[in-house]
């Protein structure tokens, strides 16, 4: 099990998506990645990027307001 982080899925968030993650195929390589491991990481990666451009428009704002005369 991975580290918790506030974004990753609940129970009741998998049971709703569950059914839309294809099942392992039979054939090939079995998985080698965790899938609620790898969607937990993508809903990391989006939501700390959302926090940090956030973070960059509200600064870019307060420097034009102190610059501005």
């Amino acid at each position: 099990m991975s580290k918790s982080y506030p974004t990753n899925l609940t129970q009741q968030q998998r049971e709703l998506i569950e059914p839309l993650i294809p099942p392992s195929l039979t054939s090939g390589r079995p998985r080698e990645v965790d899938i609620w491991d790898a969607l937990n990481t993508i809903f990391y990666v989006l939501c700390e990027r959302v926090f940090i451009n956030k973070k960059i428009k509200d600064t870019a704002i307060i420097s034009q307001n102190t610059y501005s005369t």
